[in-house]
């Protein structure tokens, strides 16, 4: 996040679980879409407010991008898309034994595993707290 130079905030508050928005490079370019315009540079000054509904919003960027792909053809290969893709194995790699330890008490990871094995995919999950709100949300996936 400390490196990125262009962030999409969707339907979401600038709040605590990203530091109000102060993770981010302070010289990214920051927009952000909310249905309330109350919450539109709230928590961290940003560059572009749009007040609407997060489906639509969307909808009208994805089909304006469809529009320009030449625009962007060839950046998804990016050499900081590489390196981020080998840190995300990296960290991977470095989390798998968590997987399937037996250790007692049950680590975290493993408990987290668990529960993304049994859960529908329309499961509604909540999760509180500090360590295990921040595993949780990096290996029970959302849809």
């Amino acid at each position: 996040m400390r490196e990125t130079d262009f962030v999409l905030v969707v339907g979401t508050r600038l709040n605590w679980m990203v530091q109000y928005g102060h993770r981010f490079n302070p010289d990214a370019t920051v927009v952000q879409i909310d249905i309330d315009p109350a919450e539109l540079g709230h928590n961290r000054n940003i560059d572009l407010g749009i007040v609407g509904d997060a489906k639509a919003v969307m909808s009208q960027l994805v089909a304006e991008a469809r529009t320009r792909e030449a625009d962007w053809a060839g950046r998804i290969e990016s050499d900081w898309i590489v390196r981020l893709s080998e840190v995300e194995d990296q960290r991977a790699a470095q989390g798998a034994a968590l997987l399937n330890s037996d250790q007692s008490p049950m680590h975290p990871v493993r408990l987290c595993k668990e529960i993304r094995e049994f859960i529908d995919r329309d499961a509604i999950v909540s999760v509180d707290g500090n360590e295990i709100l921040h595993i949780g949300r990096q290996t029970i996936p959302t849809f």
